[in-house]
């Protein structure tokens, strides 16, 4: 197991968290495209969508800096961090934009 960790952390850290802002860059033309319609998403993929992005970034963040590693912070850590706080900023703003914009304009009362 330290093995995998190890490898996952020298994965971002050699990649100084390009891969990591790749990945979230996707997730966020994902959302993008799904609100101009290029794309569709219903609510329950929504949400596990925004799961999945989550339990990334918590992953991500509990490899990276756990109280166990005994390296210093590099660039690419603080940028990692920049990086994940603006996206889950804006991922709460966004996800919950998405669903009340779904709720209005497709949801039907019966």
């Amino acid at each position: 197991m330290t093995t995998l960790l190890n490898y996952i952390d020298a994965l971002i850290e050699s990649s100084s968290g390009t891969l990591y802002f790749y990945t979230l860059t996707f997730l966020h033309v994902s959302y993008v495209l799904a609100f101009f319609e290029i794309i569709k998403f219903n609510e329950t993929i929504m949400n596990y969508l925004d799961v999945f992005i989550h339990t990334y970034i918590c992953v991500v963040l509990l490899i990276r800096f756990n109280p166990w590693r005994t390296t210093k912070m590099t660039e690419g850590d603080r940028n990692v961090i920049f990086g994940t706080a603006v996206f889950l900023l804006g991922n709460l703003a966004i996800t919950q934009y998405f669903l009340n914009y779904v709720k209005q304009n497709y949801v039907t009362i019966k």
